[in-house]
């Protein structure tokens, strides 16, 4: 991953940065751009999705939207891409995608969205092959029994995941101190806040999170603390029985590829349900593990939080604290056995 400062380290998604509003999901969990195009339209604009996502870390992109044409030429996109932006009936869309010359010749999907139904999507393999998803909002129609690929690409062996239920460890330590409770009313979660060495609980967007804290670890990491509703593009995936678990996956592996160096990976520790107030919630714990010259830390703690608060979509809570500073684990367990679901 290039050197960028700590904070854009831990959040930043990898889609192009002029359009990010409020950067995952899921996303897997996730992080999720909206281009607002403003002129005159015939009647109400549909919401357009395009995802490329493949086997490759990264793909040649080009792709419309109604205020431009972009070709990513000379230095590849990070997969997995998404981009939200809003169209009229008749606007052209179309997205392709190919293996960069210089990476592996890995499988690549392109998908069109609108209204959040798939509407077009085509797979290609091979180092010549171009996956090229195209039509108009108005002509394209949902494809019956086709699903959004999930939008934290492809890890296979890179995580080692939990296949049964493995409650939440006590972590040793005093950790930080409670110094009174953080509200984030967008995601209606309530949670301790921690004192020194994290810095106060905000609410000003950071990155895709309504709610943060956060503190330095060394140069070019830190401990994060992220609260934010799901993105509504990884609940359009999963929607069973075992949705909150799913989603809790979806996001680590988003934080996996998004958040980490490459070569990271993921061994998945605990895994269990719980409950927030009543309300259904999920907590799916992963060691990050990597190395890095230029870091000390050498594994982070990874938790995701998934808690149904009653809205149309749940809630998230990401804790992330590396090893360096492991004396700070048990604030995890701080956090989460002080969660409520406020209205």
């Amino acid at each position: 991953m290039s050197k960028m400062s700590p904070r854009a380290q831990r959040i930043n998604k990898r889609i192009p940065e002029w359009v990010m509003v409020t950067a995952v999901c899921l996303a897997l969990a996730q992080p999720i751009a909206a281009l607002v195009w403003a002129g005159n339209t015939i009647g109400k604009p549909k919401k357009i999705t395009y995802l490329v996502t493949g086997e490759s870390s990264d793909a040649m992109l080009t792709y419309y939207t109604p205020s431009s044409i972009e070709s990513d030429t000379i230095a590849a996109t990070p997969l997995p891409f998404r981009m939200d932006f809003q169209a009229d009936d008749d606007e052209s869309l179309k997205i392709s995608a190919k293996n960069d010359e210089n990476g592996a010749a890995g499988a690549l999907t392109c998908t069109i969205l609108v209204g959040g139904k798939v509407v077009e999507q085509e797979r290609v393999s091979g180092m010549d092959g171009e996956a090229t998803c195209t039509g108009t909002a108005k002509r394209l129609k949902p494809i019956a029994g086709a699903k959004m690929p999930p939008l934290t690409g492809v890890i296979g062996p890179e995580v080692r995941r939990l296949e049964k239920t493995v409650k939440l460890p006590r972590y040793p330590g005093t950790g930080a101190k409670v110094v009174g409770r953080a509200t984030d009313p967008e995601a209606r979660l309530s949670f301790a806040e921690l004192g020194r060495p994290w810095e106060p609980f905000s609410t000003e967007p950071y990155g895709p999170y309504s709610g943060s804290q956060s503190f330095d670890t060394e140069d070019d990491w830190q401990a994060m603390l992220g609260s934010r509703l799901v993105d509504e593009g990884v609940m359009g995936v999963y929607n069973g029985p075992n949705r909150l678990r799913d989603v809790a996956a979806a996001i680590q592996d988003a934080r996996q590829l998004d958040g980490f160096r490459d070569g990271t990976t993921g061994r998945d520790v605990a895994s269990q349900s719980f409950k927030v107030s009543g309300r259904p919630a999920w907590v799916l714990v992963r060691e990050m593990h990597f190395k890095e010259a230029t870091l000390r830390a050498t594994m982070d703690l990874s938790v995701v939080v998934v808690v149904d608060t009653g809205q149309e979509r749940p809630s998230s809570l990401w804790i992330d604290i590396p090893n360096t500073h492991r004396q700070y684990w048990s604030d995890v367990n701080k956090i989460i056995g002080s969660l409520k679901v406020v209205s």
